[in-house]
């Protein structure tokens, strides 16, 4: 009976983690096309479209510079010291 109840809460999560993904997927991807549309009530996101692309546009420039970062970690890489040794 427990177990039951707890998978269905999880499959609830879930569903409801897909619904709320979903609208705001297509509240940023989908922003409406006119400035008079602007005046109707189209959802919360649409308002900072703007805003949360910029945010997503830094957020995948951080992780791009965090992966090379783990990368040269791991691999013991290290940053060259310029010199005028051979000029």
């Amino acid at each position: 009976m427990l177990g039951r109840k707890i998978v269905e809460t999880s499959f609830a999560i879930t569903a409801a983690e897909k619904r709320v993904f979903e609208t705001l997927r297509d509240e940023v991807c989908n922003p409406p096309l006119s400035p008079a549309s602007q005046n109707l009530k189209v959802g919360k996101v649409t308002a900072h479209v703007e805003d949360i692309r910029q945010n997503a546009r830094v957020i995948d420039e951080l992780d791009v510079s965090l992966g090379f970062a783990n990368l040269a970690a791991e691999m013991n890489f290290c940053r060259p010291t310029m010199t005028d040794e051979y000029a």
